[in-house]
């Protein structure tokens, strides 16, 4: 079966990360591969990266209060908290790191995209303390 829209509610709740990663990579296939469209219900903002492009935030009322990419809207905290939803894990730990004087552009802000900016940062603290 090859679905035009797929809806999924929470698709990764109660899942171990291995589960929830393989389960991720699927959905994903069926989007590239087979045009499948996702629909994605979720309050788990730390998987949205991973699943969608596009993004709407439903307010109590079960209105549209914000859309737009995937990117602009998990990445206003403020935003996510006006809605009860937290911001993404992986930006509480950016925050800590300006907050240190570490600067991370990572964008969108996923575990891959951060961990490639500190790789490049690192590189250039390294490159200046060799030089």
């Amino acid at each position: 079966m090859k679905p035009d829209i797929l809806l999924v509610d929470e698709p990764t709740a109660n899942l171990d990360p291995a589960s929830a990663d393989t389960l991720i990579e699927t959905l994903n296939t069926l989007n590239r591969e087979y045009g499948t469209t996702l629909v994605v219900a979720t309050q788990d903002v730390d998987v949205v990266p991973h699943l969608s492009d596009r993004v709407y935030i439903l307010s109590r009322e079960k209105r549209i209060a914000a859309e737009g990419a995937t990117k602009e809207i998990i990445s206003n905290a403020e935003l996510l908290e006006a809605h009860n939803l937290n911001p993404p894990t992986i930006l509480t730990r950016l925050k800590e790191l300006k907050e240190g004087g570490i600067e991370v552009n990572a964008n969108p802000p996923t575990a891959k995209a951060v961990a490639q900016e500190l790789l490049k940062i690192l590189s250039r603290q390294r490159s200046k303390r060799d030089n």
